[in-house]
């Protein structure tokens, strides 16, 4: 397992990456399709994130437009930036010899 997969949950993880590409029109189906999840997970995921003031969910005649607000871009980047790092790690070391989940068995260990 991947370091980014034992911190980060994949699926929210995904469809905020998602939503940092402010140039694509993004549809709660198109952001389950994108980042692997179901329709219903997307959209509850959604109105967690509205709540929390990251995206708004505006309707465009029967369907729903998901725009990250400022501060949802501000979030996502800083998330790609994290994954970035933890995957540069990763690879930084397998590179090296080590198991890419030294970390994860470790912690599997002393559990």
């Amino acid at each position: 397992m991947a370091l980014r997969q034992f911190i980060l949950k994949p699926k929210p993880t995904s469809v905020i990456l998602c939503l940092k590409d402010t140039q694509a029109v993004w549809y709660p189906s198109k952001l389950a399709q994108a980042s692997g999840a179901s329709y219903v997970y997307v959209t509850h995921w959604l109105n967690k994130l509205e709540k929390a003031g990251w995206v708004k969910l505006e309707k465009q005649g029967r369907l729903k437009v998901v725009v990250a607000t400022e501060q949802g871009v501000a979030i996502a980047s800083m998330l790609d930036e994290l994954v970035k790092k933890m995957d540069a790690h990763t690879a930084k070391s397998a590179q090296a010899g080590a198991p890419a989940d030294a970390e994860t068995e470790s912690v599997k260990k002393t559990a």
